[in-house]
């Protein structure tokens, strides 16, 4: 049985330069009331009650620069952010139900918060960075987008395989290309931090008018 409770602010910020900034501020606390959780050496606890308190902040800055050509427009922004919360919030009397499925990707690279459920918490500090491309024009609309994060403290929630166990994490990437509002074509993949081996990857291609549209779809897993 658990109790949850969530406070957040968040405050947008536009200079007349183009500079946009967030500034987030949340504090979360949680009460658990546990019985037979299985702890890392493979024993089960006995009943027990925990409260945890998580706060956290965020400062996110975005600078989009456009440039207009005649028949096509171009957008590059740079995105880089920190979060700093404590560590060691992430305790073996709480046992882990509904934060196990994660993995690192460009959707939720960004978030304060990155894991799913309230089990576990993304403590510790870190920082995100990485840069989106986009071009819209007569022959359709395209965009790509490459980031990574660097967590300063040592240990993580994280487990091998989610993108984000170590330090320095794995690189995330996205290409959308429309030529057409017959055709589009998506590409998503994670890369090895070290080597940049090929760890995920997530092709789409969607084709047609929407009276007859086909759709195909490949995904490749590597979990070493």
């Amino acid at each position: 049985a658990r109790a949850s409770i969530v406070a957040r602010y968040r405050l947008p910020l536009l200079t007349s330069g183009g500079h946009a900034f967030t500034l987030e501020a949340s504090a979360r606390g949680d009460v658990y009331s546990t019985n037979n959780v299985e702890q890392p050496d493979g024993t089960i606890s006995d009943s027990a009650t925990k409260a945890r308190l998580f706060p956290q902040l965020s400062a996110e800055w975005k600078y989009p620069l456009a440039r207009h050509f005649e028949n096509v427009s171009v957008v590059v922004e740079p995105k880089a952010s920190i979060v700093v919360a404590p560590t060691g919030l992430n305790p073996d009397e709480i046992g882990n139900e509904d934060s196990s499925n994660f993995e690192l990707d460009e959707v939720n690279l960004f978030e304060p918060n990155r894991l799913p459920g309230l089990d576990r918490v993304d403590e510790g500090t870190r920082i995100n960075y990485g840069v989106t491309a986009s071009m819209i024009g007569d022959r359709g609309q395209y965009s790509m987008f490459l980031g990574q994060s660097y967590r300063l403290d040592e240990g993580t929630p994280f487990t091998n395989g989610t993108g984000a166990n170590e330090n320095l994490s794995d690189l995330v990437a996205q290409i959308d290309a429309s030529p057409s509002q017959l055709l589009n074509l998506n590409y998503r993949a994670r890369f090895d931090n070290d080597s940049l081996a090929l760890r995920r990857l997530e092709m789409s291609l969607s084709a047609g008018p929407s009276i007859a549209r086909l759709d195909l779809t490949y995904n490749f897993l590597d979990y070493l």
